[in-house]
């Protein structure tokens, strides 16, 4: 379990008043991953936006902090084509497999993005509520070869 933040935890970047030139808010945690074991990361997520993801969007980061590599893992918000007030992805779940990075020191940053355009000169706003943040084993079922051989088997009967 990721500590050391509340539940939820809402972050905003966002001015009810006017539109609002680009700006960055985020929430980042560092852990370190045990060399033998297959993790995932699980968080669930709701996501507010008055734009397009054009302009405003959620992304999640993560970064092999040792390589310094960082992969964008999720991008949300709203897909159309034009901005919808108040536009809501509702509670979403997802997952992210850990396993490329074992053994290393890995940073999770959950982000949201007003993108500043040189022709539209605003961004409407975004926020979102993050909760249920885990970092846990992976559970695959292993079978034998013996038993795969005679799944097979009586499956062709």
């Amino acid at each position: 379990m990721l500590s050391g933040w509340p539940k939820p935890v809402v972050f905003v970047d966002w001015d009810p008043s006017h539109a609002m030139p680009g700006g960055t808010a985020a929430i980042t945690q560092t852990v370190t991953l045990p060399a033998d074991a297959d993790l995932r990361l699980t968080f669930s997520y709701n996501v507010f936006t008055n734009d397009t993801i054009y302009f405003a969007a959620f992304q999640v980061y993560v970064t092999d902090v040792g390589r310094g590599t960082s992969t964008l893992v999720l991008e949300d918000g709203n897909r159309a084509q034009t901005p919808v007030p108040y536009y809501t992805t509702g509670w979403r779940s997802k997952t992210i497999e850990l396993s490329a990075y074992r053994a290393g020191r890995l940073q999770v940053s959950y982000q949201v993005i007003n993108r500043f355009d040189e022709l539209a000169y605003r961004s409407f706003g975004i926020w979102a509520y993050l909760d249920d943040i885990s970092v846990s084993e992976a559970r695959y079922r292993r079978f034998s070869r013996k038993y795969l051989k005679r799944a097979r088997s009586r499956s062709l009967e």
